[in-house]
């Protein structure tokens, strides 16, 4: 096919008006252009190659040996500086380690205030507020035969009215009021049981002179238990109107069991008198 006419196979020369019409069409459409060098499509870039890394070099140092394991002491083991920054570290106690001595030093032995445990039946004995007693801590008393020889035959207390706030001195006798106290002691220890009687307990108290009232004068106990006058309260029996704390201390510093209701540590210091004044009296069960 040309576009000017086909020709039969049977060699004849008459013109197909199918032929025909197909020619037309095909003379009809144009024929595209040639492509141009310019409007060709340009070729993705490729990215552009890194740069190649330097080789790995591995050195030996010159005289580098490789042993198995070198000996503490060999020149070739290398050993750091000493350096005056880092303190040694102290190595730790064994737990089953000797502990060191403590200090033999009593607590409290600098400092005078720091209570009873500081100056008490341990501490070095104190100067007596009172003739009749030998030093304060322990709390000693001379007996009744050596009071006797020095010239001491009273103890005086002062006391209070509970009713007019009245005050008045209290003189005893010292060996009458002992004998006294000695005679009930020795005729009902077998049956107090470690107990303080009811009479111990509960004092009977004086009468007060100037308002008249009976059994109203209660003793002055001072709340320095060192400055309370324990043989004047014993005489009078009047050991009870001190309070548990105080009969506490009281037996602390003579060294007495002082642990129990205020009928036992009262009984212990009654028994604790009898024995200063009489070591020998008939005072141990």
């Amino acid at each position: 096919m040309d576009g000017k006419g086909v020709q039969r196979r049977d060699g004849g020369g008459s013109d197909d008006p199918l032929a025909l019409t197909l020619g037309s069409i095909y003379d009809a459409v144009p024929t595209p252009p040639p492509l141009s060098p310019s409007t060709s499509p340009s070729p993705v870039a490729a990215p552009p190659p890194s740069p190649p890394k330097p080789p790995v070099v591995f050195s030996t140092l010159p005289g580098f040996v490789l042993v198995s394991e070198l000996p503490p002491s060999s020149p070739l083991v290398p050993h750091p500086p000493p350096s005056s920054l880092s303190a040694p570290i102290p190595a730790r106690r064994r737990r089953n380690s000797p502990t060191p001595p403590r200090s033999s030093r009593r607590r409290g032995a600098n400092n005078p205030d720091a209570g009873d445990e500081a100056n008490g039946d341990e501490g070095a004995p104190l100067p007596a507020p009172f003739p009749w007693m030998i030093t304060d801590r322990p709390l000693l008393h001379y007996t009744l035969e050596t009071l006797l020889l020095k010239g001491i035959t009273s103890v005086e207390g002062r006391a209070i009215c509970r009713h007019c706030s009245a005050q008045a001195s209290i003189p005893y006798d010292l060996e009458s009021k002992f004998r006294e106290i000695r005679a009930y002691v020795a005729a009902n220890i077998h049956t107090m049981d470690d107990r303080a009687p009811e009479q111990w307990l509960i004092p009977r108290l004086h009468k007060c002179d100037a308002c008249g009232k009976e059994s109203c004068m209660w003793p002055l106990i001072p709340n320095e238990k060192r400055e309370i006058n324990w043989l004047f309260l014993f005489l009078g029996q009047m050991l009870g109107c001190c309070t548990l704390d105080q009969l506490k201390f009281f037996c602390k510093n003579t060294r007495n069991h002082r642990t129990g209701a205020k009928n036992r540590v009262l009984y212990y210091a009654y028994i604790e008198m009898c024995l200063q004044l009489e070591p020998k009296g008939p005072f141990n069960v």
